[in-house]
């Protein structure tokens, strides 16, 4: 269970052992009492079978999304099943659901992130109607009781508001009605000089509580927010930083560096900002890509472009890294994969419309690297399988237009056309959800609303003084020359092998641009392309390692005649500030004849 609980932790390890496997199997021993006061419990029964389930799902002695993962699963929903959760429903009702949940999410293909998001938000709805949402001292409950229910309510509460944030619903529980204050914080540190520092685990309920939930009122409302709105969120999820003392990725010589609950703690730690911070630029980055191909930059979401990029190249590398670390258990947690595939589409659709632009080389190698991370995980994975056979037809329209671009034959003038109105069931919506997904506005008509929009002209009018009071300390330093050796040299030994240096004490970043034309330009001329090969060939050993260490056989060849399968693995967006985004990825053109399925990401 260690290797899941940075996910969903709804009880800790002494609570499992001695309040339900130790009286569960002294019923069993004792002949199955039925007088027994937790005889008559099938909740704590099926959040017993449900723990062994996600056990088995990251129980690194068996294979991935295995039979017995599934069979206890089945198990649980029985037990779970023979009284009705709704009737005066238990802590361990809840904690039984939201492990169900969790289960979705971690089990592979055969559930989706739609039943994910209404199974936790069912569990949100449990906690609130035990009275979870408000602190247990009112009550006067004992301290252990009273740690206990403040646990559950906030892991619940953290899931239910990420699960809503990566499906662009809305989440179940509102702080208006919270008053149930953070569990004790077992992980705090004293540092040298005297200062209380935060561990993981509250640290990831002041996120969900400060961050998250900040971000869904903004973002998931009936109308789309205002760009200076989404800035103001940017600034809200730089600010909060890591302690100096937290390391998300250390070196090999660290002594939790092949730690498997460590690696994916510290994973999912660090990519919280990098995963907040590229939802909420994604949308704007398209636009500005769409709206001024040939200088982004000159744009009022110039940026959105610069934003999205960084955290694209740092979510990329974080999952080399992590590769490095222990692959067996990274490829097991399919979700993480799908803010990957997000993150490659952006490095690659720099490629393919900018190839002039001087990050075209770097992101050129990111996307290779993302190329590499899901032929790996493709041996297990058939979502991974499915996005495999999307990102290398991007990375073959991008290697195209790079060779254009250097034989003077590029041009970056809205290079593709709009996607026909019957091909609505696009491949965007790999990773779970709705089978299909609904016709979204083209670009063209939501832009020409909103440059009627008083919202738009507020944001663009503070665009340039939000971005200078930006703390840009997050992302590694680029420059506008050099950009390949910066990207597989420094960048890459720094924040890959030492990434904490670029999260902990980090150095101001200046993002230098080589004017050509104007002060807008972002352009210099780009390395030739056998070099960037070569340094491509040069950094494929941080993953080509995984192979030896599984000796697992080459993942399957992408089958076409499974469409039907994958059109039960959809996903749906609902936020209304994610049709530019659903568009702009339909327009990438990396679908067209592709099979005809739904392939998306969270």
């Amino acid at each position: 269970m260690d290797h899941a609980s940075w996910f969903f932790r709804p009880l800790v390890r002494d609570e499992l052992i001695n309040d339900v496997m130790t009286p569960i199997y002294k019923i069993n021993r004792d002949g199955g009492n039925p007088n027994h006061p937790t005889h008559c419990c099938p909740h704590k029964l099926g959040l017993l079978f449900f723990t062994f389930a996600i056990g088995a799902l990251m129980d690194l002695e068996l294979l991935p999304y295995n039979a017995e993962a599934e069979r206890y699963y089945d198990l649980g929903r029985a037990a779970l099943s023979l009284r009705s959760v709704f009737d005066s429903p238990q802590v361990q009702t809840v904690q039984a659901v939201g492990l169900m949940a969790s289960y979705h999410a971690l089990a592979g293909k055969n559930y989706t992130r739609d039943s994910v998001w209404s199974i936790m938000s069912l569990a949100a709805k449990l906690a609130q109607s035990i009275g979870l949402h408000r602190d247990g001292t009112r009550w006067n409950l004992d301290s252990r009781t009273v740690h206990r229910r403040r646990n559950l309510f906030w892991e619940v509460f953290s899931a239910d508001v990420s699960h809503s944030l990566a499906l662009g619903r809305p989440p179940s529980i509102h702080l208006s009605y919270v008053d149930c204050e953070f569990p004790k914080d077992e992980d705090e540190m004293i540092s040298d000089t005297g200062e209380v520092q935060e561990g993981f685990w509250r640290w990831k309920y002041s996120f969900s509580k400060d961050v998250f939930l900040a971000v869904a009122e903004a973002t998931l409302t009936a109308k789309s927010p205002s760009y200076a709105t989404i800035l103001d969120l940017d600034r809200k999820v730089r600010q909060m930083t890591f302690p100096p003392s937290y390391k998300p990725y250390p070196s090999p010589e660290d002594r939790d560096y092949h730690v498997p609950s460590s690696t994916m703690r510290s994973f999912y730690l660090s990519q919280h900002r990098m995963i907040t911070m590229l939802y909420l630029h994604r949308s704007f980055f398209a636009q500005a890509l769409l709206d001024y191909p040939s200088n982004p930059l000159a744009s009022p979401f110039g940026p959105s472009l610069l934003t999205a990029y960084r955290c694209s190249s740092i979510i990329i590398r974080a999952h080399v890294h992590q590769f490095q670390r222990c692959p067996e258990l990274v490829m097991r947690a399919w979700t993480l994969l799908t803010h990957t595939f997000s993150a490659a589409v952006i490095v690659g659709s720099i490629v393919t419309r900018t190839p002039n632009s001087n990050m075209a080389p770097s992101a050129m190698i990111e996307l290779g690297l993302a190329v590499e991370i899901f032929e790996k995980s493709a041996i297990h994975c058939s979502r991974a399988r499915i996005a495999l056979h999307v990102l290398r037809r991007l990375r073959e329209k991008a290697a195209h237009a790079y060779a254009q671009y250097r034989t003077g034959n590029f041009s970056n003038q809205e290079p593709t056309s709009l996607p026909r109105e019957d091909d609505t069931q696009d491949e965007l919506a790999i990773f779970g959800g709705q089978v299909r997904i609904l016709p979204s506005k083209f670009l063209s008509s939501k832009r020409q609303a909103q440059a009627n929009s008083p919202h738009l002209s507020d944001s663009t009018s503070t665009t340039s003084s939000s971005l200078d009071s930006i703390d840009v300390q997050t992302f590694p330093s680029y420059s506008s020359t050099g950009a390949r050796n910066h990207v597989t040299s420094s960048y890459f030994s720094s924040s890959i092998s030492n990434p904490h240096l670029s999260y902990a004490n980090p150095e101001p970043h200046v993002y230098s641009v080589e004017t050509r034309q104007d002060a807008h330009s972002w352009y210099s001329q780009p390395e030739h392309p056998l070099a960037v090969a070569a340094d491509y060939a040069s950094t494929r050993h941080y993953v080509s390692d995984y192979s030896t260490a599984m000796q697992c056989p080459t993942a399957p060849a992408y089958n076409a005649s499974g469409a039907d399968e994958v059109q039960t693995i959809g996903l749906t967006l609902e936020a209304g500030m994610d049709d530019q985004w659903v568009t702009f990825v339909r327009q990438t053109g990396i679908f067209d004849g592709g099979y005809n399925g739904t392939i998306g990401m969270g």
